[in-house]
């Protein structure tokens, strides 16, 4: 910039470093922006009317099929399950959910876990205190004929 001249003033300022420039009166100075930052701010200008163009675009997306609905008898089925069982055999924690995994394949040995576990929690279903080494399931305090 040569002629520089100063907003309130409107008389020249003067050049004290290379884009520094001080008006003499009001002592209000200026910074001019350097080459390689305009170079840059142009470049994304001319950028932005392209990334316009994409957004402006419509895109069409082939619609997925729906999921098939998952079944909520399921948990009633595996509770049926586990009451006959325990009615019916004297087993572990452990191999009862093994024998249900064997009698349930479709669902997920953490539902049917997290099933056993609700069931102990609740009382419905409890390790036998009667001999400490064989902590067999048997019904519980809350357990009820259905």
């Amino acid at each position: 910039m040569k002629n520089v001249t100063c907003a309130e003033c409107k008389i020249p300022m003067i050049q004290e470093a290379e884009g520094y420039h001080v008006c003499p009166t009001c002592k209000s100075d200026l910074l001019e922006i350097p080459e390689s930052l305009k170079k840059l701010c142009l470049e994304n200008e001319a950028k932005t009317p392209l990334v316009e163009k994409v957004e402006t675009k419509e895109i069409v997306v082939p619609s997925l099929p729906p999921l098939p609905k998952r079944r909520r008898d399921v948990h009633r089925d595996l509770r049926f399950g586990a009451y006959t069982l325990v009615e019916n055999e004297q087993l572990k924690k452990k191999p009862f959910i093994k024998r249900l995994r064997e009698k349930f394949p479709e669902v997920g040995s953490g539902v049917i876990c997290r099933i056993v576990n609700k069931l102990l929690e609740q009382r419905v279903i409890e390790k036998d205190t009667k001999f400490k080494t064989k902590p067999i399931l048997v019904k519980g305090r809350y357990w009820r004929k259905v």
